[in-house]
């Protein structure tokens, strides 16, 4: 589009955020500091290179007026002037453009100087008007489909708030935010939900619950002699090293973090439940299970996104239906708005507070005294984000490098590259079986391998001795087969041209969906037979982890 600054190729979109967070759970000083990452970074260069833009350090809760008024004027001046910078002999004028902001519900209201989502109009994206239920603010059905929010009307009762002499809100909003001045930025559609807070901290946490501690209920399973069967399965699951927690029993779910809660939804939760919980329970519980995978994914089609909705909508209802009013909370009527969201900002790994909670417990760590805490985490935080940028850019002593090599590259020993593929050990000679040279048609010897790190994510095969609690050898291939790794082979130079070759034990997909009924059928879970027969291909044909 014509004067849209994004149709310009230097040019680049942010998300920011900002949340509270304290020092120890005894502490009375409060924490809030404002983060800033880069979307058309890789994911994984997005927490390397996130900048903090403003840090707020006191016993009371910031003055969003004055906390945020700073970073809006040094936004627009970003937005407007641009930064110059070197592209080998040319020299580039970048602008950078805010696109999204992500928070929990609680600063999402904060920072638009609204209502808190458990008062009146609480929500920031519609205009919902909530109602009492056993003294509590609900998000019930209603009978007439809330108003939307938009831009322009979110920016209207702001100016008519902050012209009111009574003090009193207009429709949920207090009055104007410095935010309605950030160029460029949608105060409705360039807020994230974030559906860490608002899925696997609320939705699925507020589910498992009810399923877990309504006695007498039709939908409960949290007898003793239920529990132990479901936790028998639940911590029978080995997964893969880029599911990072390992099961804990439903016995300790208070203590789950949230991509435990994630993995509970979209892997283990179907499975542990098929055979205890009645099938209209877990119909319900297959509708999320479903809609959160696309809204996951990392490709999503227009229909995709409809059918999502679709489920969300239906989830919802019954949601209402099955467990009554009083448990309809504001995270549950946030799923309604997730669509619309992953339709302006993309899937939802693209725009949630994950790497923000990551960056905020680095940031705590940064406090050494008591004393001058602002100024501490400051100068300490630019120091460590400004090693990398030394290390490349300043002609500095062998000792330094090698200091940068060991705390920030993070380099594995004993291991070498081969194009995308990086090999992990010593490796031992190995000479083909009849039946691996059969398949590969050659009987040159090779190095044997149990490691490899394949475009960011490990594998290995089932043989490593160190596999006990985790699974890095079932691997989805790009032809849509699926394997258990029993070999890796590695062919260098010297008998022609530098190959890894994987032997696997083919896993034969029965077409046949793990959960399918009349209402939903959840598309990446499949039922499977392990076969005898072994295969082999090339390490660049693999796709993706897997889990049996």
């Amino acid at each position: 589009m014509p004067n849209n600054p994004l149709s310009e190729k230097y040019n680049f979109t942010y998300t920011f955020n900002t949340d509270g967070c304290q020092p120890s759970r005894s502490s009375k000083l409060s924490i809030w500091p404002i983060f800033a990452c880069i979307n058309e970074l890789p994911s994984k260069l997005q927490s390397e290179h996130m900048i903090m833009t403003g840090l707020w350090v006191s016993k009371k809760e910031p003055d969003m007026m004055i906390f945020l008024q700073p970073f809006v004027d040094q936004a627009n001046k970003l937005s407007d002037e641009g930064v110059e910078w070197k592209l080998g002999d040319q020299l580039i004028n970048s602008k950078f453009i805010p696109l999204c902001a992500v928070t929990d519900s609680v600063a999402r209201c904060k920072i638009l100087n609204m209502k808190q989502y458990n008062g009146t109009y609480g929500c920031t994206f519609c205009e919902h008007q909530t109602e009492r239920v056993d003294n509590n603010r609900k998000f019930p059905i209603s009978t007439y489909v809330p108003k939307l929010r938009t831009d322009e009307s979110i920016k209207s009762c702001m100016v008519k708030a902050g012209e009111s002499k009574y003090g009193k809100d207009i429709i949920g909003v207090w009055g104007p935010s410095p935010l309605m001045n950030l160029k460029y930025f949608d105060l409705v559609d360039g807020m994230s939900p974030d559906y860490m807070h608002a899925i696997l901290l609320g939705v699925i946490k507020q589910h498992t619950e009810i399923l877990l501690s309504s006695f007498g209920e039709e939908y409960y399973v949290g007898n003793p002699n239920q529990l132990e069967v479901i936790n028998t399965q639940l911590l029978d699951f080995k997964h893969p090293s880029c599911i990072t927690r390992s099961p804990r029993p439903l016995s300790e779910r208070d203590m789950w973090k949230a991509t435990e809660w994630r993995s509970w939804l979209l892997f283990y939760s179907l499975i542990c439940l098929r055979e205890i919980l009645p099938q209209k329970y877990l119909d319900h519980l297959a509708l999320l299970v479903e809609a959160v995978r696309i809204l996951l994914s990392g490709k999503i089609e227009i229909n995709d996104l409809q059918i999502a909705e679709t489920l969300i909508i239906k989830y919802v209802a019954l949601y209402q239906e099955y467990f009554g009013k009083k448990a309809m909370t504001y995270n549950i009527h946030l799923l309604l708005h997730m669509a619309r969201s992953v339709l302006n900002l993309g899937p939802l790994k693209c725009h949630n507070t994950f790497i923000f909670e990551s960056e905020n417990h680095f940031l705590l760590k940064l406090q050494k005294s008591p004393n001058h805490i602002s100024v501490q985490i400051a100068r300490r935080y630019l120091f460590q984000k400004s090693l990398l940028s030394f290390k490349n850019n300043i002609n500095l002593s062998e000792d330094f490098h090698k200091f940068c090599e060991k705390n920030l590259t993070g380099r594995l020993k004993n291991s070498f590259k081969v194009d995308n593929c990086v090999l992990i050990g010593k490796g031992k000679n190995h000479v083909l079986s009849s039946q691996e040279r059969e398949i590969l048609n050659r009987s040159d010897r090779c190095k044997c391998y149990d490691r490899f790190i394949y475009k960011g994510t490990r594998y290995t095969s089932k043989m490593y001795r160190f596999c006990k609690k985790k699974n890095d050898y079932i691997v989805l291939f790009k032809n849509g087969k699926v394997g258990i790794i029993q070999n890796i082979c590695y062919f260098d130079s010297i008998s022609g041209e530098e190959k890894i070759y994987v032997f696997y034990i083919e896993v034969v997909l029965l077409k046949k969906y793990f959960y399918s009924s009349g209402n939903v059928t959840v598309h990446h879970i499949d039922e499977c037979l392990i076969s005898d027969k072994l295969n082999c291909c090339e390490v660049e044909m693999i796709s993706e982890p897997c889990m049996i």
